[in-house]
C-alpha cells in the first residue's frame, strides 16, 4: 500500500503543472478508515460525508477502506495537500482526472 501512496503522491505533483508541494510525502501522515462513510462537519458546521479528507491542521490523509488502494482517490487528497486548498478547483483535478465523477460510470 505505501507504494500505491507514493505513486499518487508522484502524480499529484507531477499533474500539478510542477508547483512547489505545500507538502512533502514525508510530512503526510495515512489513516485507513475502517467504515464506508468519514462523518465530518462543514465550515457552517453541517455535517458532509466524505470518502476521503485531507486534514490541513496535521497533514493527514484519511481514506476509507473501500478506496484505500485505488490510485485516484489517494492522489485526490494528496491534491488537496500538495495544494494546500480544501476545495475542488477545476485546475487542477479535473484535468488529471481526480474527481469522483471521472472514475465511476
Amino acid at each position: 500500500m505505501g507504494r500505491t501512496r507514493r505513486a499518487a503522491y508522484d502524480y499529484a505533483v507531477a499533474c500539478s503543472n510542477g508547483k512547489t508541494p505545500a507538502v512533502r510525502f514525508e510530512d503526510i501522515t495515512w489513516v485507513i478508515f475502517p467504515g464506508t462513510t468519514l462523518l465530518l462537519r462543514d465550515e457552517h458546521n453541517r455535517p458532509i460525508a466524505a470518502e476521503g479528507y485531507w486534514n490541513v491542521r496535521d497533514s493527514t490523509i484519511w481514506i476509507v477502506r473501500a478506496l484505500a488502494n485505488h490510485h485516484w482517490a489517494n492522489a485526490h487528497e494528496v491534491m488537496h495537500a500538495i495544494l494546500g486548498v480544501d476545495g475542488h478547483p477545476s485546475e487542477p483535478f479535473r484535468r488529471c482526472r481526480l474527481m469522483a465523477d471521472q472514475q465511476r460510470p
